[in-house]
């Protein structure tokens, strides 16, 4: 088993509303995850309470309903949205099945995800190295949507949309009454992360999307961040991945074989690309992304050229 660090924390000073609840889990294992944390979201209305993503294991769950109190739930329809299906997003669901009867929601490729072969493969490659994760099971959605869905609270709305770019099942969520974007990873601090070339352009809409939206708050998973000028930094980060790459094309064509130091390619360092970060987060994570977000830029390019 792989040593690591665990631990839990409800955050106070990033929701403008005091029934959209935030809550963070962080987990740390030498060599493999550094300061990774995750934002989860309760958002709760008069009809029903609505856990936005459910963290990295059971436990953080009971952590979140132990936090809420004691008649925050009861008589209210529970709701599980599920923002897409990356691991320390969804595999906290477990607990919340043992003890209610919650409805869960996502996109339909976040189930398509959950059922496939890869995330159970994922799923015991992390039960076998670290205790933490054994109790968890994967739990796809049962309703699905493709473009939107509306969840009415009755003081609150919650609208739900695709939001693809760092995943094809990538959703946001909508609180018109209170201006409240809810981005999960479609937006991220210090830089955001593009799942695959053909996802490009995806990435570049969803960002326009939520530019239209003129939210007053923006919470995002990773970060620590709730100001809606993330949007105009992640937009000009990826643009200006897109300069560099378009100029290094115009002047040659690039192989597979010289993708192996992207940053390098186009000139446009991690250093320079994340200036003076304010958070403590897992720089080899975000040094890798950016390599990645370089690569997926330039094999969109190409693919576009031929």
């Amino acid at each position: 088993m792989v040593s690591f660090l665990k631990s839990f924390a409800g955050v106070t000073d990033l929701s403008p509303d005091a029934r959209v609840q935030v809550f963070r889990s962080f987990f740390s294992a030498p060599g493999e995850f550094d300061n990774l944390s995750v934002d989860a979201y309760v958002v709760i209305t008069e009809r029903c309470v609505v856990f936005c993503d459910t963290l990295l294991c059971p436990e953080d769950m009971r952590l979140v309903c132990e936090a809420l109190s004691d008649d925050v739930m009861k008589g209210k329809q529970l709701l599980v949205i599920y923002s897409h299906a990356d691991w320390d997003h969804v595999w906290g669901t477990h607990y919340l099945l043992e003890r209610y009867t919650p409805v869960i929601i996502g996109h339909e490729h976040c189930r398509t995800r959950l059922l496939s072969v890869e995330e159970k493969r994922l799923l015991h490659e992390y039960q076998e190295n670290f205790a933490v994760f054994r109790p968890v099971v994967l739990v796809p959605p049962a309703i699905t949507f493709r473009d939107g869905l509306n969840i009415y609270g009755g003081d609150l709305t919650l609208e739900l949309f695709s939001a693809p770019g760092h995943q094809m099942d990538q959703i946001a969520g909508w609180i018109p009454e209170i201006q409240l974007l809810l981005a999960f990873d479609a937006l991220e601090y210090p830089l955001p992360g593009i799942g695959a070339p053909e996802l490009v352009l995806d990435m570049f809409r969803t960002l326009e999307r939520f530019r239209e939206l003129q939210p007053t708050c923006v919470l995002c998973s990773h970060g620590n961040m709730a100001s809606p000028l993330l949007i105009e930094q992640n937009s000009r980060y990826l643009r200006e991945i897109e300069s560099r790459s378009r100029a290094l094309l115009a002047r040659q064509l690039v192989s597979e074989d010289e993708m192996a130091e992207p940053a390098q390619l186009i000139g446009y360092s991690y250093a320079e690309a994340t200036g003076v970060v304010r958070e403590q987060i897992d720089h080899v994570y975000y040094e890798y992304t950016h390599a990645e977000n370089i690569r997926c830029m330039l094999r969109w390019l190409l693919s576009m050229a031929t």
